[in-house]
C-alpha cells in the first residue's frame, strides 16, 4: 500500500503538468516546498501538518493547461486537470471573474494507520505567481465528499506574493 510507513519515502515528483509531493511528518524538511517545473507557477510550502496527520500528499496542477485528447476521434483539447485530478475546473467559476491565477492545489492528509486525517487544523503557504499581480484572492476549500463547490473565502496576498492558509 502506498501509505504504508515501510513504503512511503518522502519525495517530490515534478513535471510541467503536475507536481506531486509525498510528505512524512518526521521528514517534512525534505519535501517542504512543492511546485511544477515552470518558473511562473504556484508554490506551496507546508508549515504544519496538524495533529493526527502522519503523511500528506500534495498535488498541484495548472487548471488552464490543455493538451490533445489522443483517444478522441476529432482530437479535441482536454484539460490536464481531468487527466491528473479527475476533474475539470473550467477557465473560471464565473464570467464576472478573471481566469485562474494559481494552480489547483489538492492536499490529502492521512494518519499513521493510513486513515483519512480530516480533523484538526493544518497550515500551508501559497506563493502566488508574480505574473498574477493580484492582492485579493478567492480560495476554495472543497472537502473530499463535497457534491458542489462551496462558497469562496477571500484572502489577502502579501506584497511578497505569499498567502498563509489555515484549514
Amino acid at each position: 500500500m502506498l501509505l504504508d510507513t515501510n513504503y512511503f519515502p518522502p519525495k517530490v515528483l515534478v513535471s510541467v503538468d503536475r507536481a506531486e509531493a509525498l510528505v512524512a511528518a518526521g521528514k517534512m524538511e525534505y519535501t517542504k516546498e512543492v511546485f511544477r517545473n515552470d518558473p511562473t507557477t504556484t508554490r506551496v510550502t507546508l508549515l504544519d501538518l496538524g495533529a493526527g496527520a502522519d503523511k500528506v500528499v500534495v498535488s498541484l496542477v495548472d487548471p488552464l493547461m490543455s493538451k490533445p485528447d489522443t483517444g478522441a476521434a476529432d482530437n479535441p483539447q482536454r484539460k490536464v486537470t481531468e487527466d491528473q485530478l479527475g476533474k475539470s475546473y473550467g477557465s473560471r467559476l464565473s464570467t464576472h471573474w478573471q481566469m485562474w491565477v494559481t494552480d489547483v492545489i489538492r492536499i490529502e492528509r492521512f494518519g499513521s494507520d493510513c486513515s483519512i486525517a480530516a480533523e484538526g487544523m493544518f497550515k500551508f503557504r501559497v506563493q502566488v505567481p508574480p505574473s498574477a499581480m493580484v492582492r485579493k484572492l478567492k480560495m476554495y476549500r472543497v472537502p473530499m465528499d463535497a457534491e458542489t463547490v462551496p462558497d469562496a473565502e477571500s484572502v489577502t496576498v502579501a506584497a511578497s506574493g505569499f498567502v498563509d492558509i489555515e484549514s
